[in-house]
């Protein structure tokens, strides 16, 4: 299994264009985060141009797999976590051999509202 966890923070102005979450696949970013809400026009396969409505992110942390068989149990695939709880809950999921990298890197950066992590897998 190919997992990715990242810490993301949605920003006004994207160092890349590419930093993008669409609204239509992430719906739970609108709770928080609808002042960021951006537009930013695309063009189909057929050569259509449309609206599409996200948000622009910078990656703030990222960690390539390292967690517990329970890892899945408790979290699905394109997650997110939001809380302190439920931060906690994923701090509990990592392995021995990365809770060091996991403190160093998201641990002391999380801030409830501020930022929020991804989990791809």
């Amino acid at each position: 299994m190919g997992l990715d966890i990242y810490l993301l923070k949605i920003v006004d102005n994207p160092k890349s264009e590419r930093d993008w979450l669409t609204e239509e696949d992430n719906p739970e970013l609108k709770a928080e985060y609808s002042s960021f809400l951006k537009t930013r026009q695309k063009i189909d396969d057929y050569g259509n141009r449309y609206t599409e409505y996200g948000y622009y992110y910078e990656e703030i942390s990222y960690q390539r797999k390292g967690v517990k068989s329970i890892f899945t149990k408790e979290f699905k695939s394109d997650d997110f976590v939001f809380t302190l709880d439920r931060f906690d809950v994923l701090k509990k999921c990592i392995d021995k051999k990365h809770k060091e990298s996991f403190e160093k890197d998201f641990i002391s950066k999380f801030k409830e509202k501020e930022n929020f992590i991804l989990i791809c897998y």
